[in-house]
């Protein structure tokens, strides 16, 4: 995904399709600010739920995966 406000409205759309199959989806970044900036502005406006996920965390789940 391409970090400007298409390519995020395009997450997005995606998002709201798992959400109405599935159930509530919850977005995990893993940076915050700068570069993070639009993509959170933009989630949270579209009523997505979203959490920090610290790098040491995913670095860690990476790890804990086959193949990781």
């Amino acid at each position: 995904m391409d970090n400007n406000s298409n390519g995020i409205d395009v997450l997005i759309d995606h998002l709201r399709k798992a959400a109405a199959k599935h159930g509530e989806v919850t977005v995990g970044v893993d940076l915050m600010g700068g570069v993070a900036s639009l993509l959170t502005a933009m989630l949270l406006d579209a009523g997505i739920r979203l959490v920090h996920v610290p790098g040491l965390v995913v670095n860690r789940a990476h790890r804990a995966n086959k193949g990781g």
